[in-house]
């Protein structure tokens, strides 16, 4: 990706976003920000840069950045379930209950199968004392066709949106709400 940048070549600005996603996987996280910075310097109505920047700012601890970098997106593009998802997660660790549920609805309405939405509203309702409802949120996002992922936002060649699949880690409870989020893959 460095070369490619430095030599010049078109399409700066997503070879930018590529970098910033690779960096984000190695753990980079400093260097991603700046990579989604850069691109979005080139590309600044690009609501997946911002929301994959929103990514690595949470992961840095940068919540309040995070949250702008996702409401940005969400400006863009009201569409993108997995920006709604990581900023009512956001918002729920930030103690924003009612707002962050609000995003938490939006995500599954626009995605029924993102299965860390279901599993953020499955433990919030948990907290607020409604077992049963809790159990059948967190019983939608283990479906099968469902598999939690990092939460980097793109699209295939069709313009069918996706996040990349790390492995295998069906049971959302466990992960961190800032880095995560669902692609949808057809059941094996």
């Amino acid at each position: 990706f460095r070369s490619a940048l430095e030599s010049g070549e078109r399409g700066g600005a997503r070879w930018r976003a590529g970098l910033g996603q690779a960096l984000f996987e190695l753990g980079e996280l400093e260097e991603s920000v700046e990579s989604y910075r850069r691109a979005l310097r080139g590309r600044p109505r690009a609501a997946e840069v911002h929301a994959n920047l929103g990514l690595a700012l949470a992961a840095l601890g940068r919540r309040r950045e995070a949250i702008e970098s996702f409401r940005e997106a969400l400006r863009l593009d009201p569409g993108l379930a997995e920006a709604h998802a990581s900023l009512g997660a956001s918002l729920l660790a930030r103690g924003e209950e009612d707002e962050g549920l609000d995003h938490l609805e939006r995500a599954v309405a626009l995605d029924p199968g993102l299965a860390i939405a279901h599993a953020h509203l499955g433990e919030t309702l948990a907290r607020r004392g409604a077992p049963e409802a809790a159990l059948e949120r967190l019983d939608r996002g283990r479906r099968p066709g469902v598999a939690v992922a990092h939460a980097h936002v793109g699209a295939d060649r069709r313009g069918r949106r996706h996040a990349r699949d790390p492995g295998d880690e069906r049971d959302p409870r466990g992960a961190g709400p800032q880095r995560l989020c669902v692609a949808h893959h057809d059941p094996v």
